[in-house]
């Protein structure tokens, strides 16, 4: 039984029902939020609900392109400062070099 102040933490794994398991379905990343609704043993009602879960999409390939600051605006056709970060899944460094 918690008590004022406790608190128990959950780890929850998500997978889709298998009539809806498509090739649509895999390449989304916004997957909704969750939504938790409990009574106290005085019959008070509790509830959290969290924003919006994201997910990266499986299969991302060896490399992946994150932004990591970038104009909360811009301007058409003018340049803009982007920071981004580029992760690449292998250990193996491959130049191609012409002879």
């Amino acid at each position: 039984c918690l008590q004022s102040g406790d608190s128990w933490q959950y780890l929850f794994c998500l997978r889709p029902r298998p009539e809806h398991n498509n090739k649509n379905l895999k390449l989304v990343t916004n997957i909704g939020k969750l939504d938790i609704v409990w009574r106290t043993g005085l019959c008070d009602r509790g509830r959290l609900q969290t924003s919006q879960l994201q997910r990266l999409p499986p299969n991302t390939g060896d490399i992946r392109l994150s932004f990591l600051q970038a104009p909360s605006f811009a301007l058409i056709n003018t340049p803009i400062p982007l920071t981004m970060r580029f992760d690449s899944g292998t250990d193996i460094l491959q130049v191609e070099k012409d002879s």
